[in-house]
């Protein structure tokens, strides 16, 4: 079945991660099937930056207001991460001679109940509405992650060459050591950058604007313009601009490693094929560490022992506020071996289907 139309709501929880995931789902929704994509958006000046002017024109972007009124009523309605359909849209969706598949695109996750419940359906009680839950993911049971279909490729073609353009545009002209820190606040770094800044090797951290500014404003005498650096002994600080995604995966790209935060970015180090740290978002009752501890056990798989302890010494330790000049150095050691495994592991992810493909067969199926 063929889709003439599709909805994907969403709601801006407070760090954006929501709408970057929902644009580029939309986006490749778009590119994989005949339909009208609509994103509805309760911030659409979120996505400003990370579409950029070469912006999916193709993808209708709405604002999702308190004043919300249904128009055309997708075919396929799209509920991100259990943001909460409108009182409106339900109702002309069940107005509707033949129900729309309504699926709710739930967070990623690497836990083990995730397969037992991806797919599951689950009844309005009051309208002749069924929900499915369908939950990306790393495993065959699961919903797959988003990806292009040229991304790989893309990737793989990121030369030498193409990563020296990539820092020369920053007037960056030094080949050192370069790590990209797009993480939540860590305010544990400040022994770490006086370290790096005394230390006998050259380090380029490269910080896109956000919310770990607060924990390095002082340590830099505040937060540096975008696009500027400034050294500090070895360590040198670039900040770098909230751009666009494909500036981000560029980013990704041409650094020896990444720590990021988040669902979009986690899935984007993954695809970057080089060492990283992983920054959950913290909940509730210290529910994000059980996530923690199952990416842990599942990423781990297949690591040498000592490169394995080390990242995860180094991940729970950044996640728990306690990570030290010792994990770092620990870490750093590791990266030949973390960076052949996350090549692997990105081949072997690649092998799966991917969300926007299998989210559409899902919803023919059951239509």
């Amino acid at each position: 079945m063929s889709f003439n139309c599709i909805e994907i709501f969403c709601k801006v929880v407070d760090n954006f991660g929501d709408a970057g995931v929902c644009w580029r789902l939309a986006c490749e929704l778009q590119r994989r099937s005949t339909a009208q994509v609509t994103l509805w958006i309760d911030q659409p000046q979120a996505l400003v930056a990370m579409r950029g002017a070469a912006a999916d024109a193709n993808v209708q972007v709405r604002p999702w207001t308190a004043a919300f009124a249904p128009e055309a009523v997708g075919d396929l309605v799209i509920e991100a991460f259990a943001c909460g359909l409108p009182a409106a849209q339900l109702q002309a969706m069940a107005a509707r001679a033949h129900a729309p598949v309504w699926v709710n695109l739930e967070y990623l996750s690497c836990e083990d109940w995730v397969a037992g419940c991806h797919r599951r359906a689950s009844p309005h009680p009051s309208l002749p509405l069924t929900c499915h839950f369908f939950f990306p993911g790393f495993t065959q049971d699961t919903g797959g992650l988003l990806r292009e279909a040229d991304l790989l490729a893309a990737q793989a073609a990121f030369s030498p060459d193409a990563r020296a353009r990539y820092w020369q545009q920053w007037g960056e002209t030094q080949a050192c050591v370069t790590v990209s820190l797009f993480s939540y606040e860590a305010p544990f770094l400040q022994d770490c950058l006086h370290a790096w800044a005394a230390g006998k090797e050259r380090l380029r951290l490269a910080v896109p604007q956000g919310r770990v500014w607060a924990s390095l404003a002082d340590f830099c005498g505040g937060v540096l313009p975008p696009g500027t650096a400034r050294d500090f002994g070895a360590l040198r600080v670039l900040s770098l601009p909230f751009g666009t995604q494909a500036d981000y995966d560029r980013l990704l790209w041409a650094c020896d490693a990444n720590i990021v935060r988040g669902e979009d970015s986690w899935v984007r180090a993954h695809w970057a094929q080089r060492p990283f740290l992983w920054h959950t978002y913290v909940q509730q009752e210290q529910t994000h560490l059980a996530k923690l501890a199952a990416f842990h056990a599942q990423y781990g798989a297949g690591l040498p022992e000592a490169a394995r302890k080390a990242w995860q010494a180094a991940s729970q330790a950044w996640n728990t506020g306690t990570f030290s000049v010792q994990h770092w150095q620990a870490w750093q050691a590791q990266w030949p071996q973390l960076q052949k495994h996350a090549g692997q592991r990105a081949k072997t992810l690649a092998v799966q289907p991917d969300l926007a493909s299998s989210l559409l067969a899902f919803a023919a199926d059951v239509a």
